[in-house]
């Protein structure tokens, strides 16, 4: 089970590096295009026990556009998330406040109870060394608020996002050997000279034995425990195609409890989770359309006026296209002398300075929609000042020269 999330990320890492055909000019196609993901990451808490190695989380979503407008600075989406996390925490120091822990304090029938260890192991306090596993499923709604403009234009995607989710979860603690009895002789001989790194390794390999078996604090009378959560999260990603789109998410949610890790402390403190994760994301149109009825990209090139095009600056001027019947930046393509280039895109028309080196340039325009592919070709000739000198002005004469007649002498 613990190597699931691991062979999910490597799918999806192989997933995005077969789709990446990355591109400088992105967008939606209009208002009202849904998208769904897929996501696996780690996740953790922060509360009464420290944060173990092995949490991870699996989910998906599905979102609607609620807002989008070419070139507005951002837009709008209500995204939907059903999300599986599994938490671990494990203390590394002995916890002494454990009265009231109905886990581990022996208030339960037939319950663990270490406030008081055997005489001959020479301990006056009850303590515990904390731990937990928590499994927890979430289905929440949430709004996503995008930086369109970047987006567009370099196709990074930056997100916030925030929204409130029902949760259920089951907690559960390690405290308990396989035949049911206390650790107490392998907690008492673990001192708390010991430093938390060898702790912990002790714990997970000498002393505990990695089966939850006992219901956490809180959870004594249901297994399953429900919560409304809300929650807050930051979206770093980038389009890989005009559909598909690869993401780094961090997302927090808060609890509302204090024993979501299965332990109640005198901080009172609710406990937070995390969830971490890499994820891919589809965008699917709203309105297709009739592949009968769709026509072909055009590409109309305003300027240069001539092909081939004779200049002096090395900007080579303004490359200026009309293109019809392509919906959005993402299905056009600007090459300078096969490498691709950046360019805006409004309102059906490209425009973009061009780079050019001494000599032959050639300029390409390519758009494609799914009733087809247009390409057009420009050739600019860069010449400069001193390949090709100017002549000299018209109204200037050149100097004239006039025989001198011999001289006549007499005799």
């Amino acid at each position: 089970m613990k190597n699931i999330p691991y062979l999910f990320t490597l799918i999806l890492t192989f997933a995005a590096h077969t789709w990446a055909t990355a591109q400088l000019s992105v967008a939606g196609s209009s208002r009202g295009y849904y998208t769904f993901g897929i996501n696996a990451g780690w996740s953790y808490q922060t509360s009464d026990v420290r944060a173990a190695k092995g949490g991870f989380g699996l989910g998906a979503t599905l979102a609607r556009n609620i807002y989008y407008r070419q070139g507005a600075a951002l837009s709008f989406d209500l995204r939907g998330r059903l999300l599986y996390a599994r938490q671990y925490g494990l203390d590394p120091f002995r916890t002494y406040d454990i009265s009231g822990n109905t886990a581990i304090d022996g208030s339960r029938s037939q319950g663990l109870d270490y406030l008081s260890y055997p005489a001959q192991l020479g301990e006056p306090r009850g303590f515990a060394f904390l731990n937990h596993r928590t499994d927890l499923g979430e289905l929440a709604l949430e709004g996503l608020f995008t930086l369109n403009r970047l987006r567009e234009r370099t196709g990074v995607i930056l997100s916030l996002f925030g929204g409130a989710g029902l949760s259920g979860y089951r907690v559960a603690v390690d405290q308990a050997g396989d035949s049911g009895q206390p650790y107490y002789e392998g907690y008492a001989a673990l001192k708390d000279q010991v430093e938390s790194a060898q702790a912990r390794s002790e714990l997970r390999g000498q002393i505990l034995d990695g089966n939850y078996e006992t219901r956490g604090d809180g959870c004594d009378n249901t297994p399953v425990k429900i919560g409304f959560m809300p929650s807050l999260g930051v979206e770093l990603g980038y389009q890989l195609s005009p559909r598909v789109s690869a993401h780094i998410w961090h997302r927090v949610t808060f609890s509302g409890t204090n024993v979501l890790d299965g332990q109640r402390l005198e901080d009172n403190r609710n406990d937070i989770y995390h969830y971490t994760f890499f994820g891919l994301r589809w965008r699917i149109d709203r309105d297709r359309p009739n592949q009968a009825d769709a026509r072909a990209p055009e590409i109309d090139i305003l300027s240069p006026i001539a092909n081939p095009f004779t200049t002096g600056d090395i900007r080579g001027g303004q490359v200026r296209a009309d293109i019809k019947y392509v919906s959005n930046p993402s299905d056009i393509r600007f090459y300078v002398n096969g490498q691709e280039h950046r360019f805006e895109y409004q309102n059906g028309r490209l425009q973009t300075e061009t780079p050019l080196r001494p000599g032959r340039n050639e300029v390409t325009i390519s758009a494609n929609n799914d009733a087809g592919t247009a390409r057009e070709t420009v050739i600019i000739i860069y010449q400069s000042a001193i390949d090709n000198p100017p002549p000299p002005p018209a109204n200037v004469k050149r100097p004239e020269w006039h025989s001198i007649p011999p001289a006549i002498t007499t005799a």
